[in-house]
């Protein structure tokens, strides 16, 4: 490993993330007609998949932009909104989700100097949901109580921070993933909130979070990009701090050109379609969780007696335990030592790209989510961006 690499690792491997608040889009970035999306952005809003183009359309519904879809939809596909991706804003957003200027905010930031922050928006539960691409009549209704009433009571809970890695720690070890099994952080989450109050939880928030199984994971999105986020700048190194898909193509940036993104294609996610679904052709991948795995979670952590790995077993790369490891480049001291981070000079050398995690949607936007399965994020894109030898500050690049 290289002096850089080392360097990059060392900061990542030191990082102690703590959730401090709750905030809006608007007072991070100011009070603009803009909307965030997963993954690179687009140079051609033509290019935006439909079930994006759905979630994009609620959120100028939801923001009082346009009175109906259908002038929702013209919205988008004008000038008249600011369209970005969500990671060149440190926000990060699950699957085809989206973040306007009134959502709230999970913030997650490093207690290690400098103090870095990563942002998520909140989970929505369930069946109404943006993430999930669909044109939901009962979206804007659902974030009025979410990122109001439900935002509101989560915002006052943190009159002091809270430490990650040990409910992470506790998740691991109660069998979750970190990013497609969540369910014992969430139920750990949940009863850490619930001890900083004394008064009785409302009846809907109590209901919300306590069925609410995906919970944790857009907390640990935030605090895997704060934890990345540590390594940025770091002059030469090849570690991956952010990557995602749009559902058009795929990107990733390294440390030493933090502001610029790789990308090409997007590959296609494979696994497990939903009975009466298995003809069916997945989106391409989409979403910012991917930092979750290049942290060293999800993907890079399934075990062989893990029932997501013996449910992808059929598509998962040859030898994926033994080979993951030539990658990872840092010590997750927080974690119980765990390793983590992604070299992208090591993938190149190794022939194989990092598994990713993730759910499968219907690319056109009528179905959601279709099954579960994975991505191997392609050695091409990690050998594109090797290949850059421009300043840091430059535009994207797309793979040829």
């Amino acid at each position: 490993m290289t002096s850089a690499n080392s360097e990059a690792a060392r900061k990542i491997g030191q990082a102690r993330p703590l959730w401090t608040g709750v905030s809006r889009l608007d007072r991070i970035i100011g009070r603009r007609r803009v909307l965030l999306h997963a993954g690179p952005p687009f140079e051609n809003r033509a290019d935006i998949p439909p079930l994006l183009r759905n979630s994009l359309a609620f959120a100028c519904v939801y923001e009082g932009w346009a009175k109906t879809w259908e002038e929702a939809d013209a919205l988008v596909l004008s000038n008249d909104i600011e369209l970005g991706a969500g990671q060149d804003f440190a926000v990060l957003l699950p699957l085809a989700g989206v973040a306007s200027p009134s959502m709230a905010l999970i913030e997650v930031s490093s207690s290690t100097a400098p103090a870095i922050s990563a942002w998520s928006v909140l989970n929505e539960g369930g069946s109404c949901a943006s993430r999930l691409g669909l044109r939901n009549m009962e979206l804007p209704a659902h974030h009025a109580w979410l990122n109001g009433p439900f935002a509101d009571w989560l915002a006052a809970l943190f009159t002091e921070p809270m430490e990650l890695y040990p409910l992470l720690t506790e998740a691991i070890r109660n069998g979750d993933d970190g990013h497609a099994a969540v369910s014992a952080g969430s139920m750990a989450m949940v009863e850490a909130l619930s001890r900083r109050t004394d008064r009785p939880i409302p009846s809907a928030i109590s209901t919300f979070v306590n069925t609410n199984t995906s919970f944790a994971i857009n907390i640990w999105m935030a605090m895997a990009a704060a934890v990345l986020g540590q390594a940025a700048g770091t002059v030469d190194s090849t570690v991956v701090v952010q990557a995602g898909g749009n559902g058009f193509q795929y990107g990733l940036k390294l440390a030493r050109s933090p502001k610029r993104w790789f990308k090409m294609e997007g590959p296609r996610p494979t696994g497990n379609l939903d009975p009466g679904r298995q003809e069916r052709l997945p989106a391409r991948g989409i979403g910012d969780s991917a930092v979750i795995d290049f942290l060293g979670l999800g993907g890079q952590l399934i075990g062989e007696k893990s029932p997501i790995f013996q449910g992808l077993r059929h598509v998962l790369p040859h030898r994926h335990i033994e080979r993951r490891h030539l990658f990872k480049c840092a010590t997750l001291s927080g974690l119980g030592d765990l390793t983590g981070g992604v070299d992208a000079q090591a993938v190149v050398s190794s022939g194989q790209g990092p598994v990713v995690l993730l759910g499968m949607l219907d690319p056109e936007g009528r179905d959601g989510r279709i099954g579960g399965g994975m991505i191997e994020v392609p050695v091409a894109l990690f050998a594109r961006a090797l290949d850059d030898a421009v300043d840091q500050t430059n535009d994207a690049e797309n793979v040829p």
